[in-house]
């Protein structure tokens, strides 16, 4: 029920970032009741969302590709992967709150990932939050040196930083 209750609030408002948490709280508290699904039960039951988040990929509906990723993270929490994905389709959808929310649920289990971090990067320049979109670029240059996008915008915002004096 609350699984469902959470999921009505961010079908309203995908930025929630209160309800966002709350969500990944009882599907890992659901998992840890009921254990976590095998490998191969994962895969096997998440096809269908896999699915539909491909389709909503490919038909550019975005509300249709972060309804898919989130039915997936509902029995396969820790799932960096399928986190990263809604990550990226949420930022797609102009929802900076519920990507950033998503890409540093992800980033905690796994930080040495680079694509994630570069998305986090992303969104916090794009919401105007240049020191913590620093702190992630140089995080994917560290771990992916040969990323173009990441050491492109790292040089920029340390080169617009200089320009005003540093960032606040």
């Amino acid at each position: 029920y609350a699984i469902d209750l959470f999921r009505q609030i961010l079908s309203i408002d995908p930025d929630h970032v209160q309800s966002r948490q709350a969500l990944r709280a009882t599907c890992l508290k659901k998992c840890q009741d009921h254990g976590f699904p095998s490998a191969g039960k994962a895969v096997l039951s998440g096809l269908g969302s896999r699915f539909g988040a491909m389709l909503g990929g490919i038909t550019k509906n975005v509300g249709k590709k972060i309804d898919s990723l989130m039915d997936y993270l509902v029995k396969d929490p820790n799932n960096v992967k399928v986190r990263v994905q809604l990550g990226e389709a949420l930022k797609e959808g102009g929802h900076l709150d519920g990507a950033i929310t998503e890409l540093e649920f992800a980033f905690q289990t796994d930080n040495h990932n680079g694509p994630c971090a570069r998305l986090l990067g992303d969104c916090h320049k794009e919401k105007g939050d240049i020191p913590k979109a620093i702190d992630y670029y140089q995080i994917v240059v560290r771990v992916m040196p040969d990323d173009r996008n990441a050491n492109g915008s790292l040089k920029d915002l340390l080169a617009m930083g200089s320009m005003k004096g540093g960032w606040d």
